[in-house]
């Protein structure tokens, strides 16, 4: 098994107990040489020489070499040895601790992955509490920024940073460790509360609810109907709201918000039809699927050639326009108003309203009358 070595006129080879005997020996058949498997894997310091950088091959010395460098009583090398004994046993030490941590440890890769999702997980608790606050501020319809939402009057009592900043210095002192930690841990551009994400936030939700919507629609009667009205709002700008009316899974009739679209460049009934299809088309609606149209009695919305509502009907014959019946009750209400009994009758009734509104006192006095007319005649509700 082991290639022969002349020594002289008696032919010598590596000896198989040796690697019994000798902890830490191996033989390399390529090299035809014996080395120290703890010593090549740790050399340290020490001198390199036999057995550590180049193979050991004087078989008629070997076991006074092999001795000397892993046995604890030798005292010193033979010239082949290459290293001292303690030389040799801070190299084992190494060795030994290294297969335990790798034996009792995770590879570094999943150690590192295992931190990465840590990291992850916590950042998840973290963005989860800032999401509900501002989720409690949309659906409480409160607004999230105050005077100054910058990161610099965060800690600054006299500086009102809004109701966002407020609720989530609250969540911290309502004892949420966890945000507490990472306020104190993160870094200026990492806090997750800054106007940007706040932004980001709303628009994801958003996004979350329009497909929900749009699922609801597909897994009810899939039919549904549109209206949109547009409108001026406080910085100027001309908005489109636009709503779906449908039937879910539950046979209840919903009518849902899907989003504003800015229409301030152009309000003409070619642009808006157009702004209309493109929301459908952008959410997932399938306009050949709508049924109906309700507009208001503009000339842009309802014209008969140039409106929204024929427009959109010419493309996708089955969707029908109709009039707002808020709208309608409003036409009616003004064209009754020409006769003048009603005008006489409106005019009436408003003073009335105007004489109780303005006063508490005769609000009160009113109020403690209806009570006595209820006690001695309960059909007096009627």
């Amino acid at each position: 098994m082991y290639k022969k070595t002349q020594f002289g006129k008696t032919s010598r080879t590596f000896q198989s107990s040796w690697l019994q005997k000798y902890p830490g020996l191996v033989y390399s058949v390529e090299e035809d040489g014996a080395y120290c498997v703890h010593c090549v894997t740790f050399p340290g310091n020490k001198k390199r020489g036999k057995l550590v950088s180049e193979p050991f091959q004087n078989w008629k010395k070997a076991i006074e070499v092999f001795d000397g460098h892993f046995f604890p009583d030798a005292k010193k090398h033979s010239k082949d040895g290459g290293t001292g004994y303690q030389a040799h046993i801070d190299s084992r030490i190494c060795c030994e601790q290294f297969m335990s941590v790798r034996k009792n440890n995770a590879p570094v890769n999943k150690q590192v992955d295992a931190a990465l999702q840590a990291r992850r997980k916590k950042n998840a608790v973290v963005l989860e509490s800032i999401t509900k606050t501002v989720l409690l501020c949309a659906r409480q319809n409160i607004a999230l920024c105050g005077h100054s939402d910058s990161s610099k009057y965060y800690d600054d009592e006299s500086v009102n940073c809004g109701n966002f900043q407020s609720l989530i210095e609250f969540r911290v002192e309502s004892g949420d460790s966890v945000l507490k930690e990472h306020f104190a841990t993160c870094g200026k551009n990492a806090t997750y509360r800054s106007p940007t994400i706040q932004n980001e936030l709303l628009d994801i939700m958003g996004q979350t609810v329009e497909r929900k919507v749009v699922n609801e629609i597909k897994t009810g009667g899939k039919f549904y109907c549109v209206s949109a009205d547009e409108v001026r709002d406080n910085g100027n700008v001309e908005q489109l709201p636009v709503c779906v009316r449908f039937i879910d899974e539950s046979d209840k009739i919903r009518e849902e918000f899907l989003r504003f679209v800015d229409v301030s460049p152009d309000t003409s009934g070619e642009a808006l039809s157009q702004a209309i299809l493109d929301v459908l088309t952008d959410v997932g609606l399938d306009p050949s699927m709508m049924r109906s149209q309700c507009y208001d009695g503009a000339g842009n919305m309802t014209g008969k050639t140039k409106g929204v509502g024929p427009r959109i009907q010419h493309q996708y014959p089955r969707a029908l326009p109709f009039w707002c019946t808020a709208h309608q009750l409003n036409r009616c209400v003004v064209h009754a108003s020409n006769s003048t009994l009603v005008r006489n009758m409106m005019g009436t009734v408003d003073r009335i309203a105007v004489f109780f509104n303005y006063s508490p006192r005769r609000q009160t006095c009113l109020a403690e009358c209806r009570a006595a007319m209820e006690v001695t005649s309960p059909s007096a509700r009627r």
